[in-house]
């Protein structure tokens, strides 16, 4: 196979077999950026670089994001609600997830061990959703009983805390 040299934010990278290496230093970037080549340019290669960690999704998995990312949410619907007096839309919820530190960086994580068939974004909007669909099913989301979901003008959904 031939080497595969690519530029990423400024760095160049090139692909040794395994794994992307920095060519100026000789050293693996980040699991963050080593993902992101892989997703921008895993097709150029004969055989896709593999994770350093197996993919845990599935039962175990989505239990991770429910309980890593779920209080995020609930927190953030309730003080939203809190000001607003009004749901919560899904797009909210999404981008708000997006701009926390600790949500963006679980999910970066789990999106990198996923198959990458749609952009970042897309992909934290549909966890929103997966977490939203789960509050109708019994024992399957650890907040069912605090947030209610309703169908917004858009079609999305909404959420806001359960009423009493």
């Amino acid at each position: 196979m031939d080497q595969v040299t690519v530029k990423h934010n400024g760095v160049s990278y090139q692909w040794d077999g395994s794994r992307w290496i920095a060519v100026d230093t000789f050293m693996p970037p980040p699991k963050v950026i080593q993902s992101e080549l892989n997703r921008l340019h895993g097709h150029r290669l004969q055989q896709p670089a593999p994770s350093r960690r197996q993919a845990k999704f599935g039962g175990s998995g989505s239990k991770g994001i429910q309980n890593t990312v779920g209080p995020i949410i609930v927190d953030f619907i309730n003080r939203t609600f809190a000001e607003t007096n009004e749901w919560v839309h899904r797009n909210a919820v999404a981008a708000y997830l997006l701009a926390h530190p600790e949500a963006n960086a679980f999910l970066r994580q789990a999106y990198a061990q996923t198959e990458q068939l749609r952009a970042f974004e897309e992909y934290v909007g549909n966890q929103v959703d997966w977490l939203g669909a789960n509050l109708d099913a019994n024992g399957r989301f650890h907040y069912a009983d605090i947030l209610e979901k309703t169908t917004m003008p858009d079609g999305l959904k909404g959420y806001r805390p359960k009423r009493g």
